[in-house]
Formats: C-alpha cells, sequence, structure tokens
C-alpha cells in the first residue's frame, strides 16, 4: 500500500512537472529564496539531452509500476537496473538544485518518492531471495 502511494506521489507529481515544461503557465511554488521551483525548472540541468528531467521522470514512474504489476523474470531482473536509474536520477536532481542553489519542492518530492520507491523495491527483492 505504500508503494502504491508513493508511485502515485511519483506519477501526479511529474506528469505535473512534464505539464508545466511543455505549458508554462504559473507555477503554484513560493519563491521565498532558497525555494524557487521556477528558477530549478528553467536551469540548464531541467533537461538532459533535451528531454526533460520531469518526462524523463513520468517515463521512470509508468515503467516502475508495470515491473511491480508483472512480477514475472522479466521484471525480477529489470527492476534493479530500474531502481539504480532512479537513484542516478535523483543524484542528478540534488546535484543540479546544489549547483543552482535553488530548491523546488516539486522536484525534491519526486527525489524522496523515488528514494522511497527504491527502497521498497529493494526490501521486496530481499524478501524474495530468501524465499
Amino acid at each position: 500500500m505504500v508503494f502504491l502511494i508513493f508511485a502515485f506521489v511519483a506519477l501526479v507529481d511529474s506528469a505535473y512537472l512534464s505539464v508545466e515544461h511543455f505549458y508554462p503557465g504559473v507555477l503554484a511554488c513560493p519563491n521565498t529564496g532558497i525555494i524557487d521551483c521556477a528558477t530549478v525548472l528553467t536551469s540548464g540541468y531541467s533537461s538532459v539531452f533535451g528531454v526533460p528531467l520531469a518526462l524523463l521522470g513520468l517515463i521512470w514512474s509508468v515503467v516502475l509500476l508495470f515491473i511491480f504489476a508483472k512480477r514475472n523474470a522479466a521484471s525480477e531482473f529489470l527492476a534493479p537496473i530500474w531502481y539504480m536509474v532512479g537513484i542516478l536520477a535523483v543524484v542528478y536532481s540534488f546535484s543540479a538544485q546544489y549547483l543552482i542553489g535553488k530548491i523546488c519542492i516539486y522536484c525534491t518530492t519526486l527525489d524522496i518518492s523515488i528514494i522511497v520507491l527504491v527502497s521498497i523495491g529493494v526490501f521486496a527483492l530481499k524478501l524474495h531471495e530468501r524465499k
């Protein structure tokens, strides 16, 4: 249940950020100095090879749900690889926000969701290995 809650948060958060990237509007985020989503989301770090990081987060979340739903040999093989991709994205996101000197609350929410999802996934893999 906790997995599904964090998966939903990651999915909605990354979908919101993706829409905001392609259709900029009024971003619902305070600009209080260090917290400044607009600066983070419009920085050069917000895209990787021309693809918005938010869209990559959305894709990651959707694929993770498919991996979680299938629970077969292929998903057991792909899950650890997909977890590593998620953690690398979190490291990139944290590093980018550090370099920019601003924090995006949506980005951080997505990062925390990914960390929790990967932690749950790794724990589930470890339990499965013990059987």
